[in-house]
């Protein structure tokens, strides 16, 4: 098994800039994509929006309030894993 996996989260663009804020780097957590700006919109309207971290396998980040987890395969394809 890898040390470290992908787990990306999307929902309500105000819910994401939240969640988003409160990533903290550190052993569970080894990056947050964006890198800069805040989550990115996922609808056209920016309604949505969405973030990816590293996780390890052992130690996933719980689903933040208000949103979705994303299906794994999608988010390494998106983050080039």
């Amino acid at each position: 098994m890898s040390e470290w996996v992908w787990q990306g989260f999307f929902g309500p663009t105000t819910a994401a800039s939240s969640a988003y804020q409160q990533v903290i780097i550190g052993d569970d957590v080894s990056v947050l994509i964006p890198v800069e700006g805040g989550p990115m919109p996922v609808d056209l309207n920016g309604n949505m929006a969405m973030f990816a971290v590293q996780t390890r396998p052992a130690s996933p980040m719980s689903v933040p309030a208000n949103m979705y987890e994303a299906n794994p395969d999608m988010v390494g394809r998106l983050v080039g894993a």
